[in-house]
């Protein structure tokens, strides 16, 4: 999805989720997933154009953002170092 940006903050442990300036944001969640499935964060958005999420407390390894959008879902592959 082109009007979405997901990456990681200045602190490795973070993860901002917005939507493309001047765009009217259609996300209405974002879940968090390990490789294994389990979830590691929800987050409501509705109204809002950014989130950041924090990974602190989870280990390294590779994880699964879903964006839920208005028109569908859309997924990123992160990994943590």
């Amino acid at each position: 999805h082109r009007d979405l940006h997901s990456f990681p903050t200045r602190r490795s442990s973070d993860l901002t989720v917005s939507a493309a300036d001047g765009k009217k944001s259609d996300i209405m969640g974002v879940t968090v997933h390990s490789v294994s499935g389990s979830l590691i964060s929800k987050t409501s958005m509705k109204e809002l154009r950014k989130c950041e999420i924090s990974l602190g407390g989870s280990p390294p390894g590779i994880y699964f953002v879903h964006i839920i959008l208005t028109s569908g879902t859309t997924v990123h592959k992160i990994i943590k170092y």
